[in-house]
């Protein structure tokens, strides 16, 4: 097993000194060797590069594989007796959080809480000591302790191995099997794979023969660079210094600050010309930016590799690909994007998992909506939904288990069957075996219609079935099915699928090893790059720090001295260094450097001055672009270098960079800018771009009263709701209070006439009577919400007793205040109004409702008097506010009880701080309204409705609009509604 170890100050270096010429000798016999001929890199793009590296020296690849650390270990344990099974992170997940819950009682319920809703930071700490080869048993915080002892009992039952304990079985057994290897290359690695140790071990030992080519230490990572190529040399004997030179880089010198005010002066007046700096706005203006400079070094005929960096795939990659790719500039997408697969395609999915954690109404609500049409109960899916809406504001609690109770007692033979609906849903217990789990959540699925998800859970939980007996949770289930169940793939545009083209997108981790003439580092902020390194989870801080001092101890532990004397560091056999925050950041920096060590022409470096998702707070330069900076220009970055950097880059862009893709459509982008300039042109009434349709409806639109009232006060609403037939859906989270109690107070208030027929008046009861039909309705309500709760051997919840009881106070006091009335002594109560025909000039406005209460002096319509419940803070109705719009509702039903018949009509809004001595509006005043009536008939004919007030009000709740609405100026907004609805703006003017 012959194994040469080679080291050079730049990965890229041994390229050209090491690789072409091993991949020269070893080219022919690879051809014919029944044994495989491997080069080992971190990254698929380094295989791509070393790729075309031997393209370009015209050696054939004929079976010669480029293995990525994944690729050699299905490799390596593939020829096993009994290959280790190692689980996917998702399995370790359940499992870790079942531990949790497992060990509760041994350890607080607040670490087996936070363990339980999120195992992935404390699998992480779990890693970063076993990679190492450390016991988290002995090192690990003691409160851990238990839970992880029982996470690796419940691997041991599931016979699941941890990838780097599986590494170590594969390093322990791989001197005692045939070689593997005829010949393998290994480059690129270095401290930062830590924990690949054992397995690229494992794969030199199963070689015949080996090269292993290692970076050289540099003063940012001196000690752990040391110790890997130090354990390197224990193992294998002394590396070979690279006699070959690095290629000079004008930006080796950025490793290294100006340390004097000399030398800033010096690099002030003459800056390093190879290295720009691009400032944008936004991410879309960053985009810009980067794919102009991209084009721009591609007409250098000095180009012959250029590197676009970003910190990871996101908005910005993904909008750079985008732009490259409209002009047509081949790439190498090293990034991709995530798309969407066929189980995505299920709208439902995430509403069913809601569900199953959650099973509420508001929850069952959104998932019946994004059923689609499929049926409830038998009924309709719209008309379940409005049942089951009416029933919640009708009970106000939201309980499946209670509402099924509520609805089955209840005379509807609808919401009986609703109940029986309710019941019947297909819900996960809340604690089972894992393999009832897999076969209930396997039924619910076929059922549903969700086959292909049907079969991928079938593939997924194989490994379960080894342990189909253990007890977990929903909680632990429905994560697991939320992280395993997906079908999202890496997906890049045509043009951006060369990895041999010039031009590639990677991110920073993937560079360092490759040679480079231009570079792009793109996203240069702060908190992007260098990313926040995780601090090992959700240990607290003291924790924390006691980790790190654990850290540093078990690396002095775990390093000894060399068999070639002082000097010589090398890590003990079966250990490896622990990489903390504070250790990964060192290798960060020097990889950072490395990568634009590697580039030899030139380098831009880019960053924006604001996220979309917080435009007010600005975005601040990373310490890697300042740094630069500095290093370049002699000079620290400050906010006015920042503002002036986004003028000079915006400047650039308009003028000097090269031309732009055209836009895929410019006859959309015309008609957007067409209808952003509409809805800002003073002047002019409302258009088809501003809640208005085009041309008139046909058959006019044909509104409720309390439409019409919301038409004038929040019409670009009411014009969704009327005309395209959408509506904001309540917050799930939000109990409508106030609905339910004025939901309450109405019903009960109804039994004014008993018994009477629909649409006919019947003798006022005495006002003792009134008082006890109010008061024996609301207790047989309480009596049927109590019987549903105890059905579910639920107690009536404290803040429901109370707010029946504000709604009862209120039904008494407002029967109190109707029994007080004289002169009156036949009612009718929920009068409904058909569409009426109401005469407005030439026209004809149609109108529907339904009135509260109708007070009459005899059994005739002819003199009466409409009576309007309200259980908040209203104030009495007059015309002032009639004029504004406040109240429309009330006078148009008055407007169509004359249109019945009615001679006399008054008006009354009652609250609990009013009394019923006359009405507030009569006919007569109402008949002085004529230009309101000629607006909402304009609205109804034309279908202009149009736009009111502040998108997002600064105080106070304001209006719910679909999410793209921009928001126009409150003043333009006035002026074209006074030119729309001018009938509407005379009647507001008037005093």
């Amino acid at each position: 097993m012959p194994v040469s170890l080679h080291t050079s100050a730049l990965a890229s270096t041994a390229h050209e000194a090491n690789f072409l010429p091993w991949l020269k000798r070893v080219a022919a016999p690879a051809a014919i060797s029944p044994r495989l001929t491997a080069v080992v890199v971190p990254h698929r793009a380094d295989a791509y590069y070393l790729k075309s590296l031997a393209l370009a020296s015209r050696t054939g690849l004929w079976n010669l594989r480029f293995l990525t650390p994944s690729d050699l270990r299905n490799h390596l344990t593939r020829p096993l007796p009994s290959p280790p099974h190692i689980p996917s992170r998702e399995h370790l997940h359940l499992l870790l959080a079942t531990a949790a819950e497992r060990a509760a009682g041994r350890v607080s319920a607040e670490a087996v809480a936070s363990v339980a809703a999120g195992p992935d930071q404390l699998l992480k700490a779990i890693d970063m000591i076993g990679q190492a080869g450390w016991d988290f048993a002995a090192v690990g915080p003691p409160r851990l302790r238990p839970i992880v002892a029982e996470f690796r009992g419940l691997l041991n039952q599931a016979k699941f191995q941890l990838v780097y304990d599986a590494d170590r079985a594969t390093l322990a057994g791989a001197q005692e099997r045939a070689p593997l290897f005829q010949e393998l290359f290994v480059i690129g690695f270095h401290a930062l794979h830590w924990n690949l140790w054992p397995l690229l071990e494992a794969a030199v030992r199963a070689a015949e023969n080996a090269v292993v080519c290692l970076t050289e230490p540099d003063f940012e990572s001196g000690d752990l660079d040391a110790a890997w190529i130090g354990t390197w040399e224990q193992t294998f004997g002394a590396a070979t210094p690279i006699d070959a030179e690095p290629p000079a880089s004008p930006f080796a010198a950025m490793r290294r600050l100006p340390d004097s005010a000399a030398a800033r002066a010096q690099r002030e007046a003459s800056p390093l010309k190879e290295i720009e700096f691009l400032a944008a706005l936004d991410t879309a203006g960053q985009a810009r930016a980067i794919a102009a400079r991209a084009r721009q070094y591609l007409a250098d005929p000095a180009c012959e590799r250029l590197g676009i960096l970003f910190p990871a795939a996101g908005a910005l990659s993904r909008r750079v690909a985008a732009l490259l790719a409209e002009a047509q500039v081949a790439h190498d997408d090293g990034l991709a994007w995530q798309a969407p697969g066929p189980l995505e395609r299920e709208a439902a999915w995430d509403a069913w998992l809601a569900l199953q954690e959650n099973p509420r109404l508001p929850v069952l609500l959104r998932f019946l909506r994004a059923r689609a049409d499929a049926p409830f109960a038998g009924l309709k899916r719209d008309e379940a939904i409005e049942q089951l809406e009416r029933a919640f504001q009708e009970l106000l609690i939201d309980d499946l288990g209670v509402l099924a109770e509520y609805l089955d007692r209840h005379p509807r033979e609808q919401w009986r069957a609703l109940a029986q609906g309710l019941r019947a849903l297909p819900l996960l217990p809340e604690q089972e075996a894992l393999g009832e789990f897999l076969e209930r959540t396997d039924a619910i699925f076929r059922e549903g219609g969700w086959l292909e998800r049907a079969v991928s859970l079938q593939d997924y939980a194989a490994p379960w079935r080894e342990i189909p007996d253990l007890r977990i949770s929903r909680r632990s289930w429905l994560r697991w099915l939320r992280e395993r169940l997906d079908s999202w793939q890496p997906q890049r545009a045509e043009a951006g699928s060369h990895p041999y083209s010039r031009l590639h997108l990677l991110p920073y981790a993937q560079a360092d090893a490759q040679a480079w003439t231009h570079l792009i580092v793109a996203g240069l902020n702060e908190g992007q790059w260098p990313p926040p390194l995780d601090e090992t989870g959700f240990l607290g801080e003291e924790e924390i720090a006691a980790l790190n001092r654990q850290v540093r101890a078990l690396n002095t532990r775990a390093s000894v001295q060399g068999g070639q004397g002082e000097g010589h560091v090398a890590v003990q056999p079966g250990r490896a260094l622990c990489l903390g925050p504070v250790e990964k950041r060192a290798l960060v920096e020097r990889q950072f450097f490395n990568t634009l060590e590697s580039a030899s022409a030139a380098i831009t470096a880019t960053m924006q001055l604001h996220d979309e998702s917080a435009p007010e707070r600005p975005l601040n330069p990373s310490e890697f672009f300042t740094r630069l900076h500095y290093g370049a220009r002699g000079r620290a970055v400050s906010q006015q270098t920042l503002t002036a950097l986004q003028a000079e880059t915006a400047r650039w862009l308009s003028g000097d960079a090269p031309g732009e893709a055209p836009a895929s459509d410019p006859a959309a982008v015309r008609q957007t800018r067409a209808a952003f300039d509409a809805r800002r042109e003073a002047g002019h009434p409302f258009g088809e771009y501003e809640f208005a349709l085009r041309s008139a409806p046909a058959p006019p639109l044909c509104l409720a009263a309390t439409q019409w009232e919301s038409a004038l006060t929040a019409p670009a609403q009411m014009f969704l709701a009327a005309i395209l037939g959408v509506e904001a859906s309540q917050s799930d989270e939000e109990t409508p209070w106030a609905l339910a109690q004025g939901t309450w107070v109405h019903r009960w208030l109804s039994v004014f006439t008993s018994g009477a027929a629909r649409r006919s008046l019947f003798p006022m009861p005495t006002p003792v009577e009134l008082r006890h039909r109010v008061r024996s309705a609301a207790e047989e309500f309480r009596s049927q919400a109590t019987a549903a709760l105890s059905a579910r051997q639920r107690p009536v919840p404290d803040w429901w007793q109370s707010a029946w009881q504000q709604a009862e106070s209120a039904a008494a006091q407002l029967a109190t205040q109707v029994s007080a009335v004289q002169g009156h002594t036949h009612a009718a109560t929920e009068w409904v109004i058909d569409d009426t025909a109401l005469p407005v000039g030439a026209g004809t406005l149609y109108v529907r409702g339904r009135v509260d209460l109708l007070l009459s002096a005899a059994n005739s319509l002819e003199d009466v008097w409409l009576v309007d419940y309200k259980t908040g803070n209203r104030s009495a109705l007059n015309l002032k506010d009639l004029g504004k719009g406040k109240g429309i509702q009330l006078a148009l039903y008055a407007l169509a009880l004359r249109a019945a018949g009615a001679r006399e009509v008054g008006v009354s809004l009652l609250t609990s701080d009013t009394v019923l001595d006359e009405p507030q509006i009569d006919l007569a005043a109402l008949d002085n309204f004529t230009d309101l009536w000629r607006c909402l008939l304009r609205m109804q004919e034309t279908g202009v409705f149009g736009m009111l007030g502040a998108v997002r009000p600064e105080f106070g709740f304001g209006q719910e609009y679909p999410l793209a609405t921009l928001a126009i100026d409150e003043d333009i907004l006035a002026e074209k509604w006074a030119l729309s609805h001018p009938e509407f703006a005379a009647v507001e003017d008037e005093p």
